[in-house]
């Protein structure tokens, strides 16, 4: 999520060309990465058959992985935004019709700072930071349903 140098000298030239002069001066205008927040998603996630938890585990993190995707996620697929936190509601919503999943029986959010530690997920995040999962971004505790024939 961090610019380039050649990124950030590209978009500089192109706002100052359009700018006042003003913004010109030194200082006057500053170009910055997001501040990154980390997610962790603790999913429980019901399963008829433990045979099938595999696939329906691979699934749900690539459908967590491209919700949170800053160029094709979010519920319009249009992009992750700066400044959006993700809910349990958009967990659940990217979670619909995943193959083989029953129901999901509860999601959790953490936010894991970069000592490691764990804290609740916010409701509201800055409008510079920026909603990424952790390096251990998804984890799945499953429960068997009885299915009645």
């Amino acid at each position: 999520p961090r610019p380039s140098a050649a990124q950030v000298r590209e978009l500089r030239r192109q706002l100052l060309a359009a700018a006042p002069p003003s913004l010109g001066a030194p200082e006057a205008l500053r170009i910055e990465g997001p501040v990154v927040r980390r997610l962790r998603v603790d999913l429980r996630l019901a399963v008829a058959d433990l045979d099938q938890a595999g696939l329906l585990g691979r699934v749900a993190r690539e459908r967590l992985v491209a919700l949170l995707d800053t160029g094709t996620g979010g519920a319009d697929e249009d992009g992750w935004a700066l400044g959006d936190a993700p809910s349990e509601g958009d967990v659940a919503l990217a979670l619909v019709d995943t193959p083989h999943l029953e129901s999901i029986e509860g999601v959790t959010l953490r936010e894991i700072a970069s000592d490691g530690a764990e804290r609740p997920w916010p409701e509201a995040l800055k409008p510079n930071e920026l909603a990424m999962l952790a390096e251990d971004g998804v984890r799945i505790q499953y429960e068997t349903v009885e299915v009645v024939a």
